[in-house]
């Protein structure tokens, strides 16, 4: 099993990667700001869970993260960061985060069993 650091750490490299691919008109310092966001709105989309536990995350971190997941997670967290203003305290602020997470639970439902 993977641990939840390495995890993280191969999550963030693949949305750098992806970032530096398909930004599209974006500043360097947006994709900084937008980098952790993506990550987390990813990682909810390969999961199908809006709020994945850390063994959830570091079990499936070897699950390819596709090119459509990665996209889609990059327009989200782009539309709400410029939506706030687009700036630093935009990505720092609790906000944007909190943005995201209502929507993701709008798609994703807790259940309970």
């Amino acid at each position: 099993m993977t641990t939840p650091h390495l995890a993280s750490a191969q999550v963030t490299k693949r949305v750098e990667v992806f970032l530096a691919q398909h930004s599209d008109n974006i500043s360097s310092s947006d994709r900084t700001n937008i980098r952790f966001y993506v990550a987390m709105v990813v990682c909810q989309e390969t999961l199908k869970k809006a709020e994945p536990s850390i063994a959830e995350l570091a079990s499936h971190s070897k699950i390819p993260l596709a090119n459509a997941a990665l996209g889609s997670a990059y327009q989200l967290a782009k539309t709400e960061y410029q939506g706030l203003g687009a700036s630093d305290q935009v990505a720092k602020g609790p906000n944007l985060v909190a943005n995201l997470r209502q929507v993701m639970h709008t798609k994703y439902p807790l259940t309970h069993s």
